[in-house]
């Protein structure tokens, strides 16, 4: 996913690991996950990026509403085709289902002002599909969505009234696309340019894992130095002139250090008229082996 969408590997790893997580999925749904967002970003206008912040914000409420991975992703990806930032259709979706899953007292009645129940829209008994549809046919309008929903999820809801078709041949394309993820990744990584950004997510990959693996032995350092290091200012603290006798030893190797850097450096500038004067010597030497010299 990284590789082929240009995106950060670090980001792009806690988007699939969060979504995983959310869904309920195993490592083995990685793949799908990867996949579904490829879809997206590539037949509307969300992006990685724009996923990464709406995804955490809505998903485990559509999973407990019983919202698909692949609905769900064409749904934020529909919505930001319809001009809706990341965050809003992050938050709008999620006060959507939120309103369908528990129906306020002036939901309940602008629906039975339309003739409908609550069974009519109940995500337990109907799809979200089938819910849009039928808040359209019913006469459910703006204003009606704007009661019942909030500001922020009215204009959701009327996006997916107004988009339900679409929604369901969105889904579906998702769900029948053939490994996006790896293709995209193949056609995108032809040039010399995207092979060294492969190369780069590689060992970020690799920071990554070996970072993951190193922490526990890292924590036991820290912990096993933590209590040296307080003997040794109580050690400062009983004995007043130890602190200034070690910072002028700290400063004398520090001046070392510098004195020795400074001598290398002037070796380095020595050498670099000798490597030239070897490289001259040895074409010359070439030059003359050709000439029969």
């Amino acid at each position: 996913l990284a590789a082929g969408q240009n995106f950060d590997l670090g980001r792009s790893a806690d988007l699939v690991t969060q979504t995983m997580k959310a869904y309920g999925l195993e490592f083995s749904d990685v793949a799908r996950i990867a996949d579904a967002f490829t879809v997206a970003t590539t037949s509307s206008d969300a992006s990685v990026e724009k996923l990464a912040i709406s995804m955490p914000i809505v998903a485990a409420t559509a999973k407990a509403a019983g919202i698909p991975l692949e609905e769900l992703v064409a749904i934020l990806g529909t919505l930001n085709d319809r001009g809706i930032d990341a965050s809003t259709s992050g938050t709008g979706f999620r006060r959507v289902l939120s309103s369908l899953l528990n129906p306020t007292d002036e939901f309940k009645r602008r629906l039975d002002e339309v003739g409908l129940s609550e069974e009519d829209i109940s995500l337990k008994t109907n799809t979200l599909t089938e819910i849009m549809k039928t808040l359209e046919d019913s006469g459910f309008d703006v204003s009606d969505s704007f009661a019942a929903f909030g500001q922020r999820a009215a204009v959701a809801t009327e996006i997916l009234k107004d988009t339900n078709g679409a929604v369901e041949e969105f889904t579906k394309k998702i769900i029948e696309a053939d490994e996006p993820t790896r293709r995209l990744k193949d056609e995108r990584l032809k040039g010399l340019n995207n092979q060294w950004l492969l190369f780069l997510s590689a060992v970020e990959g690799i920071a990554i894992e070996l970072g993951t693996a190193l922490i526990p032995e890292i924590k036991s350092f820290l912990q096993a130095l933590t209590p040296m290091l307080q003997e040794f200012r109580e050690y400062l603290d009983e004995n007043e002139g130890a602190a200034d006798t070690i910072g002028k030893v700290a400063l004398a190797f520090s001046v070392l250090a510098i004195a020795v850097g400074t001598l290398l450096t002037a070796i380095g500038f020595l050498l670099i008229p000798l490597s030239s004067l070897v490289i001259v010597l040895g074409g010359s030497s070439a030059t003359g082996a050709g000439a029969g010299l």
